[in-house]
């Protein structure tokens, strides 16, 4: 059974504009000691609502989630079971999964896919690609790999994600730290097949000038292009390239590149060109980018001859020679004479080999594919070759059997050089000879192998069956003693395409700003270290987040993999890196009031490492540059917003005693000092009431006179341009209202007798029922504003509503301690806000519901609105309907009773607008021992906002499950 687990949030819960008229101050009949609790309460309630719904969001850097083979600090990857790469176990996020960038190097071809919902649902994704969009969101992440052949191995996964939690993914990329320019590349394929590790040529022109290219550089490149990088669609993954050759003169040359890309979907795929920097190192790498590569012409491993001699690398090479042969490494190749070299662990199957040779004395050159028998490599499955006699002008010979031959080329002729091509490709074998030009690049006269040049020759045959794969082997034939001697350049072995990928489109230049790493890397665990031979460095964040209004309060946190072997000094800066805040401590609060730092709108941020030293046989070495470093950054920026909630307009103050101010301001902490002033001129002339005051969320005042025009101002003690005022002018009066109060015990509401005031209430009453009272009422009853529960929670006050409310009624409140029951089949509709406080209970008796309709609803954290299931078993029905605002920052459950495997009841929620944060909203199935219950049905109906928190309507647990719900949107 397909159990649903849902987590719906929103970018941003924004503070509810219905508080402000919620909590009218001043009573004739309310103690002053009671007011006093009960203002203290409210502006409790008040600050913890606006901690969930302040406007601060976080941004995050955070290592990469990494499982490879040969590597202990990271993940291990999962065993393979029948072709299968699957963990065994999901990696929790902190929020809901926004996006998932899945890296993975592996030989062969690989399906890999990827699950944000504990795999429930799973979805292939493109090695490199963002999954951005329709797939299941969750907090659970997984992942599978299936191999789609034989010999396909993984061996390393690396996952970026973004989440609602604010993580933006890893530390990005070093090899780009430093460049300025970006282009994007559309790569077209035939509807054919995926291509994996695919080699694809690039020619790259140096200015707009240049023709015939694929795209161009605006002459922002060195004249030898080495600050050239690749990246994968992700805009940060490095692909491994070679750059082949450099033609032309200044200001027009033409740069070949060969590009390494994971894979290419029958779709296509976007890749990244990166450009512009002064810098950067020389990072082609033939040897990473083709399946297998050889230059002889230059030492093995070394980028350039340098004045060292060449030697053949004998981990990659073994040499066999005749009785009379030689094979030694020139600086023209390796010269053959009566030998062969034979590569000692690549094997070719299919694809393109291309290699380049110089004839000197000889009359035959070949490339063979052998067997390997034990030790020895025998046997050949094929032999290429080329000759200077007529009637073997150019030969295909599978087991040393000429089976065909390009009779109508030219033979080969002695001083000359060549390039060859062999293709063999679902058993097609065909093999091409060309002029052997070479060009211009850095590390001196390498060959170019022509891609559309007419060949010189050329030779196909069709094996049945297909070949096996083979050891390559290069051979120069003959008796020896000087008479058959070959230089061969270069070798090398590449993917194959029946339909050859193209550029479909090129983007236009973008100037980027990328995060610069100086002394710095990222580890093979993906933290961010020290380079091994570095004992400082930085690391400068590109812009870490970007906002609308000014940021004026910044949080900086951060974890470290050892705090004792290393010195981490971190600075941030609002305004794009102009000036920074320096040696900032772990999740301090900065604010640009206090002049820690300038307001902006850009943030970066600036990670100083320093290596602490420790003694080692050696000597002192570094600690840090090896394995420490940093696994988390995160920012936490705030614009620094303040919100007076009461007296906000219209209200009325008693003029001989105190009420409360109250407002919000859950971006600062609890200690920051704020000035309180009124105004009894509607806004001409402020005087202050109090300074300095801690941000306790509320201030009792007592208005000095009588008057109309009254207005608080509340502002920031160290800005006072940052400020918010009532939004109307309110008023004082000489009296306060009456309220009536619920004695002790039981009663019910149409008795006198059971209040205070010795009559029941009536529609503008103010009616609080405290203390340890229930109250039933058979009959509709009538209030101005309903209070239940003391809010100390000391004891327990209950109303039980059997007939509903009269029309008229304003406004319900459930204080802590409070219990509103409903037990009839009518909707209570009252015209104000219902508030459903922290620890206070909303619920119907059973074979009833829970059905109410008011202009603003807010239920406070740790409020419950319930209808589980209790006598008969079966959850209940919950009906909130909001005509304006919705918050929801606590549980709603109709659940079935656990242990008796009954079914969920139904929510329905609607309003006009949602918000709120940590809301779970569950109508769960009974679990039992044997049948699990069925999920329930939640209805959700909303023109605008977010539900920030979790929706469940999973079946219950047993032998078996139940069958999981519904959750409907509208």
């Amino acid at each position: 059974m397909k159990r649903e687990e849902m987590r719906i949030t929103g970018v941003k819960a924004h503070c509810p504009d219905w508080l402000g008229n919620s909590f009218p101050i001043g009573s004739e009949t309310v103690s002053r000691l009671a007011r006093k609790l009960f203002l203290f309460f409210l502006g409790l309630f008040l600050f913890v609502i606006f901690v969930n719904c302040a406007s601060a969001e976080v941004v995050t850097l955070k290592k990469a989630l990494i499982w490879s083979a040969d590597n202990a600090q990271t993940l291990g990857l999962p065993k393979i079971s029948q072709g299968v790469y699957a963990m065994d176990s999901f990696i929790a996020t902190d929020g809901q999964i926004k996006s998932i960038t899945a890296n993975y190097t592996a030989t062969g071809k690989i399906n890999f896919e990827v699950s944000a919902d504990n795999g429930l649902h799973y979805y292939p994704v493109t090695n490199g690609v963002p999954m951005k969009s329709g797939f299941v969101n969750g907090n659970r992440l997984r992942w599978r790999a299936q191999t789609l052949e034989a010999d396909a191995k993984l061996s390393r996964v690396n996952i970026n994600y973004t989440d609602t939690q604010g993580v933006a993914g890893d530390f990005g990329e070093p090899t780009l730290s430093g460049f300025l320019y970006r282009k994007e590349i559309t790569i077209k394929r035939s509807p054919t097949q995926d291509l994996y590790n695919y080699q694809l040529k690039l020619k790259i022109g140096e200015s707009d000038a240049v023709k015939d290219v694929d795209l161009d550089v605006n002459g922002h490149t060195l004249a030898d292009f080495k600050d050239i990088r690749f990246t994968a669609a992700d805009r940060q993954t490095a692909l491994s390239f070679y750059r082949e050759s450099i033609e032309g003169e200044k200001g027009s040359r033409t740069a070949t590149f060969w590009v390494k890309i994971p894979q290419i979907p029958k779709e296509g795929v976007t890749l990244y060109l990166y450009y512009g920097n002064s810098e950067a190192e020389d990072l082609s790498n033939p040897n990473a980018t083709f399946d297998f590569y050889e230059d002889f012409s230059r030492p093995s491993g070394t980028p350039q001859n340098a004045g060292q001699s060449p030697t053949l690398d004998k981990d990659k090479w073994v040499t066999h020679t005749e009785q009379n042969g030689s094979a030694e490494i020139s600086d023209e190749g390796i010269k053959l004479d009566a030998a062969k070299i034979i590569s000692k662990n690549f094997q070719f199957k299919e694809g393109v080999i291309e290699y380049s040779c110089q004839l000197t004395s000889g009359f035959e050159n070949s490339l063979d594919i052998l067997n390997k028998n034990e030790a020895s490599y025998d046997s050949p499955i094929y032999l290429a070759y080329s000759s200077i006699y007529k009637g073997a002008e150019h030969c295909i010979a599978p087991n040393g059997i000429v089976k065909a031959n390009d009779s109508a080329a030219k033979p080969t002729v002695t001083g000359e050089k060549y390039n060859y091509r062999i293709v063999l490709y679902n058993g097609k074998m065909t093999f091409e000879r060309f002029e052997g030009k070479t060009g211009q690049s850095p590390s001196g006269t390498v060959p170019v192998f022509p891609m559309t040049d007419a060949p010189q020759a050329s030779a196909s045959y069709q094996f049945d069956p297909a070949p096996s794969a083979g050891y390559l082997s290069l051979r120069s034939g003959g008796e020896g003693n000087g008479k058959n001697i070959m230089y061969f350049g270069t070798i090398r072995a590449r993917k194959f395409a029946e339909a050859l990928p193209v550029i479909e489109a090129t983007g236009k230049e973008e100037g980027v700003s990328l995060a610069v790493f100086s002394g710095t890397k990222v580890s093979a665990s993906g933290e961010l270290v020290l380079k091994d031979d570095a004992t400082s460095g930085y690391y400068l964040s590109s812009e870490l987040a970007a906002s609308n209004q000014p940021t004026r309060i910044l949080v900086p946190s951060w974890k470290m993999s050892s705090s004792d072997n290393a010195d981490l000094s971190v600075s941030v800066s609002a305004d794009s890196g102009v000036s920074f805040k320096k040696d900032c401590v772990n999740e301090k609060f900065y604010y640009a009031s206090k002049k820690d730092f300038k307001p902006g709108t850009s943030l970066k941020a600036r990670l100083d490492f320093s290596g602490k030293r420790g003694q080692s046989p050696a000597g002192t070495v570094p600690f840090f540059s090896r394995n420490d470093g940093l696994s988390m950054f995160s920012l936490d920026y705030r614009p620094g917003k303040i919100n007076l909630v009461s007296p906000n307009g219209g209200e009325t103050f008693s003029a001989d005693s105190q009420g409360d101010i109250v407002w919000l301001a859950g971006e600062y902490e609890s200690s920051y000092p704020f000035d309180i002033a009124y105004s009894s001129d509607g806004g001409k002339n402020y005087t202050l009431i109090a300074g300095q005051i801690a941000n306790s969320g509320e201030y009792l005042w007592q208005p000095v006179a009588a008057g109309e025009k009254l207005l608080i101002k509340i502002s920031d003690a160290n800005d006072p341009s940052i400020f918010d005022t009532s939004d109307k002018t309110f008023g004082s009066r000489a009296a306060e209202e009456s309220s009536d109060y619920i004695a002790s015990g039981e009663g019910k509401w149409s008795n006198a007798a059971s209040w205070l005031g010795g009559k029941a209430p009536g529609l503008n009453t103010e009616v609080k029922i405290a203390g340890k009272a229930t109250v039933y009422a058979d009959e509709p009853i009538s209030f101005r504003k309903l209070t239940i529960g003391d809010g100390t929670g000391k004891n327990t006050s209950t109303l039980v509503l059997k007939a509903g409310v009269n029309k008229g009624c304003q406004e319900i409140v459930v204080r802590k301690g409070g219990r509103l029951i409903q037990d009839g089949e009518g909707q209570i509709t009252i015209s104000g806000n219902l508030t459903v406080g922290s620890n206070s209970v909303l619920t119907h008796t059973p074979n009833s519901k829970l059905d109410i309709s008011a202009g603003n609803i807010n239920i406070e954290p740790k409020a419950s609105i319930e209808a589980n299931g209790v006598n008969n078993n079966k959850g209940g029905l919950i009906k909130l309907n909001a005509r304006g605002n919705f918050y929801i920052y606590s549980a709603i459950t109709a659940d079935g009773k656990e242990g008796t495997g009954a079914g969920a009841g139904q929510i329905s929620l609607s309003a006009d607008k949602f918000g709120g944060a940590g809301a779970v909203i569950h109508a769960q199935g009974g679990s039992s021992s044997s049948q699990g219950g069925e999920g329930g049905r939640i209805d959700v109906v909303g023109r605008g906002g977010a539900i920030s928190g979790t929706i469940n309507v999973n079946g219950g647990q047993g032998n078996v499950e139940g069958k999981a719900g519904s959750i409907v949107f509208r």
